[in-house]
């Protein structure tokens, strides 16, 4: 329409028509909705349907230059939106969207049809959100990209996924403040910032930068100056005036600059030319360097063979054997120091470029060698090498014998031990056996190790013995083992084997150690022990029958008594029978008595044959108080003969014992007698024999026989227990040492106490019934 659209801060928007020279003013209008909103405008742009937009404080406007008739976009007051901010740039992609920043950050899309804004709020904390820095330009290139440009930097729109890209001076922006943005017909982006106008290739990702050395107006261009013609000429307007260029004229500088080492420093002075030097000519023509270890500070100075804008010029060095990788360093770093580095062959590298960035990819390389000091020298480590080498074989000599030495020593020791000592391997098999050993079974070393020792197992104990050496190697349990081992003399005596694994830190077997001992004594001292005991055994039932012998005419009338209420009870009952009508009562009570004193006279019987048997019974839970009432039992006639009178005092609660019931009765029996012999010659007092039973502790009970006969002299008391001591004029002295005997394998004690007067009292402790673990036990005794 040939029309000039102007803004500005607080004059609002202005029409200049060319054709007339007059211009139109736009104006906020209070009590009208379609005017402006504020006279404030940043920013006017034309779409390409010729609608005026206009970036205001607070607010977007869109002007119909046909009716002249504006229409307002603001902000939700309600969310969280660029309140406050002035729309600063905007931009149209190529579906027609409108696109607008603020100067707070913010990126609006404009939905004409609805009317409403979707807003991309800042957010620093967000690498993949917009920073908040102003945004001054957009541009969608021809690949379809939106861009915008902003005071902290590029931004590049990820329409897929909501996220932005943003380029800073970290990328290579000669400044983070883009001002302007316009596109070359080969896609690239030019962007006049605050220090200069940068190209920016979107396919690379990477910079060129032009500043005033490349006749730009100054280094600070203004944001919106910027323009770009229909034959693609740019403008670009600044402090100092305005650029205007055809971006396919600007060309890079192709040329490659030479690359060359100006100086060489040690210890920062200049290292002169000379044959006693490192250098023998100029550092710019050496070939390599020779460096001592004591040259731990060097450094080199390089240059670029490039005088157009040689401020501009880039370096990169890197020391191969030392640097990760290049260290990059502008025109005024051109100096590479080193500083203690280990002695080894390195190669110093530096390449550069011109002021458009034309690297020289080659550049220039120097080797450099580090000798070592003398005592890090090769033939030095050789020698020190060659000296320990013979020092570890001198101490490995020595320990050797050492070692030999003391296992002779030791072999002395283990054969003097007087013992059979042997090891073997993990798997049994028996590597060592000492001399004791071997002269006992007259063995070679070579026929005992192995499996030859088993030739020296008696024929009935060797499955046995090998059995039990195959479970031990097996499971890793000790062996424990009787065999008996044939001597050199042919005469075969019982071995205790014992063997003990050893193991490792992980528990795995090593080694298995053993100990053979003669125990040939010691069989033949059990075997003696038998015997003694079955003497023993004998001396005991030879004991009760005596006893019974002594109790022959009390029994005879114990059993008298019965036999004669038989014979009476049987008379009657005859006589009942006999009667006309007889009297089937009376005949049946008769009976029962016959009855009733059968089996008395039975009970009788069977205590003596009991006391007179000569195979022992198998120990049993006893009560100790019906125990001794038995024998009460069979002395009553006895005591009331010699007129003894026998009292009790039974414990109520005793607790049962484990015990076999014949020995037992035979001791208490053995007590009684001799406590109603002690009394028969007593007249001046009374003849008492008192029966006790208690518990005493939790694991005890004790029977208590006490009798007022002439007593014990305390002198010689404990050797009434002694074999064949006796105060009797016709007694033998066993009965008190088989008592002792008995007692003591029920695992309790026997002893006598002589009273202050008359008297003596004799106790007997066993312990309780434990169950049936302890009648195991006592079963296996």
């Amino acid at each position: 329409l040939g029309y000039l659209w102007l803004g500005g801060w607080g004059s609002g928007l202005d029409r200049f028509d060319e054709r007339t020279g007059q211009f139109r003013h736009y104006r906020p209008k209070p009590d009208d909705p379609s005017g402006l909103i504020s006279d404030k405008v940043y920013d006017v742009y034309g779409d390409r349907s010729g609608q005026i937009w206009v970036g205001e404080l607070y607010g977007l406007s869109r002007l119909n230059p046909m009716t002249e008739q504006f229409t307002n976009y603001r902000p939700d007051p309600g969310k969280p939106t660029w309140n406050g901010s002035s729309v600063s740039g905007i931009g149209q992609d190529r579906s027609g969207t409108l696109w607008a920043g603020t100067t707070g950050g913010a990126l609006i899309r404009v939905d004409e049809k609805s009317g409403s804004l979707v807003t991309y709020l800042p957010d620093s904390r967000n690498p993949q959100r917009l920073n908040g820095g102003g945004i001054t330009a957009i541009h969608e290139d021809r690949a379809g990209t939106l861009w915008a440009g902003a005071w902290d930097g590029l931004y590049r729109y990820n329409r897929q996924n909501g996220t932005f890209t943003r380029y800073t001076e970290n990328q290579g922006l000669p400044s983070s403040g883009i001002m302007g943005i316009l596109e070359d017909k080969a896609g690239r982006l030019w962007l006049s910032t605050k220090h200069g106008i940068s190209r920016f290739d979107p396919r690379t990702e990477t910079f060129r930068n032009y500043d005033v050395s490349d006749g730009l107006q100054g280094d600070e261009f203004s944001s919106g100056a910027y323009a770009q013609s229909p034959d693609g000429e740019m403008f670009f307007g600044g402090s100092n005036g305005f650029n205007a260029f055809f971006p396919e004229d600007i060309r890079d500088n192709p040329y490659v600059p030479p690359v060359v080492i100006t100086s060489f420093k040690i210890s920062n002075k200049p290292v002169p030319i000379g044959v006693q030097s490192v250098l023998r000519k100029a550092i710019l023509y050496a070939d390599s360097l020779t460096l001592s270890h004591r040259d731990n500070v060097f450094a080199f100075e390089f240059a670029a063979l490039s005088y157009a804008n040689s401020h501009k010029n880039r370096y990169r060095y890197k020391l191969e054997g030392f640097d990760p990788g290049w260290n990059e360093v502008g025109s005024r770093q051109r100096l590479a120091t080193y500083t203690n580095l280990d002695p080894s062959r390195y190669i110093f590298r530096v390449q550069a470029s011109n002021s458009d960035g034309i690297w020289n990819e080659q550049g220039v390389s120097l080797p450099i060698l580090i000798t070592p000091p003398w005592w890090r020298t090769n033939w030095f480590r050789g020698m020190c090498a060659a000296v320990l080498l013979a020092l570890f074989w001198g101490a490995y000599r020595v320990r050797v014998r050492q070692v030999q030495q003391e296992s002779r020593r030791l072999r002395g020791v283990i054969d003097t031990i007087p013992a059979y000592v042997w090891s073997a391997q993990p798997d049994g098999f028996v590597d060592f056996v000492n001399r004791p050993l071997l002269e006992f079974t007259g063995f070679s070393e070579d026929q005992a190790l192995g499996w030859g020792w088993v030739d020296a197992l008696h024929p009935e104990d060797r499955a046995r013995h090998v059995e039990a050496w195959q479970a031990a190697t097996a499971s890793g349990k000790a062996l424990e083992v009787e065999s008996r081992l044939r001597g050199a003399d042919g005469e075969y005596r019982w071995v205790l084997f014992r063997g003990v694994p050893l193991r490792d830190r992980s528990g795995k077997i090593v080694k298995w150690y053993g100990r053979s001992t003669d125990i040939t004594e010691l069989k033949r001292a059990e075997e003696e022990r038998k015997r003694l005991h079955e003497l023993e055994s004998d001396l005991a039932h030879i004991n009760r029958v005596s006893m019974m012998g002594e109790l022959a005419a009390s029994v005879a009338h114990e059993v008298n008594q019965p036999l004669a209420g038989i014979v009476s009870n049987g008379s009657a009952c005859l006589r009942w029978l006999a009667h006309e009508v007889p009297n089937l009562e009376e005949a049946r009570e008769a009976a029962q008595r016959i009855v009733r004193d059968g089996k008395r006279a039975g009970e009788i019987i069977t205590r003596i044959r009991a006391m007179t048997k000569r195979t022992a019974t198998p120990k049993e839970k006893l009560d100790p108080n019906e125990t001794i009432r038995e024998v009460l039992a069979l002395v009553a006639d006895q005591a009331k003969k010699n007129s003894v009178t026998i009292r009790t005092q039974f414990a109520d609660d005793l607790a049962p014992v484990l015990g076999d019931r014949v020995q037992l009765q035979q001791v208490v029996l053995n007590l009684v007698m001799n406590g109603i012999e002690a009394m028969s010659d007593i007249k001046e007092r009374a003849r008492e024999l008192v029966i006790t039973t208690e518990n005493i502790d939790a694991e005890q009970v004790v029977v208590k026989v006490a009798d007022t006969g002439t007593g014990l002299d305390p002198n010689t008391a404990e050797r009434i227990f002694d074999p064949f001591y006796t105060t009797k004029s016709g007694g033998m002295g066993m009965g008190l040492s088989i008592c002792r005997s008995i007692i003591k394998t029920h695992g309790g004690r026997l002893w006598v106490t002589a009273h202050d007067g008359p008297g003596a009292s004799f106790h007997i402790t066993l312990p309780k019934y434990q169950g049936e673990e302890q009648n195991a036990g006592a079963a296996a005794d």
